[in-house]
């Protein structure tokens, strides 16, 4: 097992930041794409597979896809096969996610040594 695999709510707060960054739909491998570099994935982590076979972030992104459509945060696009857009309750969650992400990392560079 490889340490320091992504969390799954990191993964879902980066693929939000991507879809609102992006300000379009876009396809499952992009989105992935945007993941790996958002949280500039190791080529280890990028490639580790599972017991089944399958890659880890892509499994967990496409799991984080499903939850995240239940929770109303994104949604398909008709007609376009695995391309995701934003809804407008998702836009306000990756805003807010995203001002506390970058708020505690100004914490964190800030603080003393």
């Amino acid at each position: 097992m490889i340490e320091n695999l992504p969390k799954p709510s990191l993964l879902k707060w980066a693929m939000l930041v991507v879809l609102l960054n992006k300000g379009r739909p876009m396809g499952a491998r992009e989105i992935d794409r945007g993941v790996a570099v958002l949280l500039n994935l190791s080529d280890p982590i990028l490639e580790f597979r599972m017991e089944n076979g399958k890659l880890y972030i892509q499994y967990r992104l496409a799991w984080e896809r499903t939850k995240s459509k239940k929770l109303g945060y994104i949604e398909k696009v008709p007609d376009l096969p695995r391309t995701w857009s934003l809804t407008p309750k998702g836009k306000m969650y990756a805003r807010k996610k995203e001002r506390l992400f970058f708020s505690r990392v100004a914490q964190s560079d800030s603080s003393p040594n």
